[in-house]
């Protein structure tokens, strides 16, 4: 929202005369300034929430998931005597028996993991990628909205037409 200073200087730019009352033609011309600038933020706000960020995180994780599988029908595809193909199959061992090795937290993982129902599961990282842009993306947006408006009050200024006469 516009603060205090910037309300005043709005107001300021809008008196043409520099009697610091504005007649009714200057009141409607900030007012429409700033209803305008409320309302449009309000819109893409809410379109940005409900409509964007939601189909835009699809789009993200579908290629994040057809990234994986790429990856791992490369991987299964390799030769078997292939050093790369050598070097991923010990890797992934590693891993595995280092994870297995601490056998009562697979225990508990495994446990909790089957309480969750799949359906949560499966949207869960669709919800993560939403809230990230939702909170990165939108605000970013909304500024980028404010100073598109502060540029069109900056050229309807009217103390603009002052200083060219």
């Amino acid at each position: 929202p516009i603060g205090r200073d910037r309300s005043r200087e709005v107001f300021k730019m809008f008196d043409v005369n520099n009697d610091e009352q504005l007649s009714l033609f200057e009141f409607k011309s900030v007012m429409m300034l700033l209803f305008s600038n409320v309302l449009l933020r309000v819109l893409v706000q809410w379109m940005l929430t409900i409509l964007i960020v939601p189909m835009i995180s699809q789009k993200i994780v579908h290629d994040i998931e057809s990234g994986l599988n790429a990856t791992w029908i490369f991987i299964t595809e390799l030769d078997e005597h292939t050093s790369l193909a050598n070097s991923i199959e010990i890797a992934v061992e590693s891993v595995r028996d280092y994870l297995l090795s601490f056998g009562w937290i697979n225990a508990s993982f495994s446990f909790l993991w089957n309480l969750i129902p799949v359906s949560v599961l499966n949207t869960i990282p669709i919800t993560l990628c939403s809230i990230l842009l939702a909170s990165v993306v939108v605000p970013w947006i909304i500024f980028k909205i404010d100073d598109t408006f502060q540029w069109i009050a900056d050229r309807l200024s009217p103390d603009d037409d002052k200083k060219e006469n």
